[in-house]
């Protein structure tokens, strides 16, 4: 049986925290980006301010609102859907969706007859199981990082 040095076992921490660290700070600088384009002066709010369609504070308050929340997190976790899409359409057999073309198919036939085919042949239809995986994998962050209200 092998057995981890003693020593070896406090330095574990800092080498995790310095390996995530710039992917942490990544996000930060990303994220801070947004409160310099939503706040005030920024990109959004200035052209309003040019043409004096303000409300009574001078701002159009988007900083700090659900709408605010939701951009961020959209902007943060859409890698996660998107990565996982993309990554199922490359191994998409093109010559199904040519076939049905040929055979004078509209946009939804195409897709219903490539998913028909490939689960035929055992496998998923198109690009769902990209879909799946994304929407797992978003979900499962969304929910991590959700805060508790009230």
């Amino acid at each position: 049986m092998v057995h981890r040095p003693p020593a070896a076992a406090p330095a574990q921490p800092a080498w995790s925290f310095s390996i995530t660290i710039p992917f942490w700070t990544n996000l930060l600088v990303r994220a801070y980006a947004w409160v310099i384009i939503l706040g005030r002066g920024g990109v959004i709010d200035s052209p309003f301010r040019a043409l004096g369609l303000l409300g009574p504070d001078g701002t159009l308050g988007l900083l700090y609102t659900n709408t605010a929340i939701l951009i961020g997190l959209t902007y943060t976790y859409l890698p996660l859907m998107v990565l996982p899409i993309y990554a199922s359409l490359e191994k998409l057999d093109f010559r199904l969706v040519e076939a049905a073309s040929d055979l004078y198919a509209d946009k939804w036939w195409t897709h219903a007859a490539g998913g028909a085919a490939a689960g035929r042949a055992g496998g998923d239809r198109g690009g769902d199981p990209g879909l799946r995986a994304g929407a797992r994998r978003f979900h499962l962050a969304r929910t991590c990082s959700a805060a508790p209200s009230g």
